[in-house]
């Protein structure tokens, strides 16, 4: 008896759109799903956030192997990821240790920073331009045309206002196909399931015939 999915595989991925001239949009090397991503409120003068025991253990890797560096992002990651999890402890420890003190020397030069005129100028200028933003949208609202004043008549769209509904186009497609996917292996998974406790229910059957 053959079953067939409730949801269809996904087909073949459509040509990806170009994304490198729209900073609001990026690429994650992860699924290959396009998010959005706010890069306007960084603090370049900050100091910078510490690494993670296992950013620690990988960058540690890339430059003590060449071989390692040399490798793509995925494979690099599976790799280093495969021989982290089979790091003894100890060895693990001392990346976790040294992680830990990162942290705590990231905090006060973080506090020391907050009480500079550089941090009071950024949090000023941030300020700012939330409030021009948001200034900006209010005004756009009012000035919008009432479509029953005007005729009925549609403003053309400019070609990077179309290029950016593309993308997010792009994005809706990819995240309903990895649903679709996961919907799948959970119908795979109930239906194993109901293989197995049926037969359970006859092998208790007949052994109690």
């Amino acid at each position: 008896m053959s079953m067939k999915p409730a949801y269809p595989l996904p087909g073949p991925s459509r040509r990806k759109l170009k994304v490198s001239s729209y900073p609001q949009v990026t690429q994650l090397n992860v699924n290959n799903v396009f998010v959005g991503k706010n890069i306007s409120g960084v603090d370049k003068n900050a100091p910078r956030k510490p690494l993670t025991a296992f950013m620690l253990f990988m960058k540690a890797r890339r430059s003590s192997s060449e071989y390692v560096a040399s490798l793509p992002f995925k494979e690099r990651n599976r790799l280093l990821g495969a021989e982290w999890s089979e790091l003894p402890k100890d060895e693990k420890q001392a990346y976790c240790s040294k992680a830990a003190e990162e942290r705590e020397k990231y905090k006060v030069l973080l506090a020391e920073y907050k009480s500079t005129d550089a941090y009071k100028a950024w949090l000023a200028s941030s300020d700012n331009h939330v409030k021009k933003s948001k200034g900006k949208r209010g005004l756009a609202r009012e000035s919008e045309p009432n479509p029953y004043e005007s005729n009925f008549k549609v403003s053309i769209f400019t070609g990077d206002f179309l290029q950016y509904n593309r993308l997010r186009e792009v994005v809706l497609r990819q995240l309903k196909k990895q649903v679709r996917i996961i919907l799948l292996l959970l119908f795979r998974y109930i239906t194993v399931m109901e293989c197995i406790t049926n037969l359970y229910r006859y092998d208790t059957k007949i052994t109690l015939d």
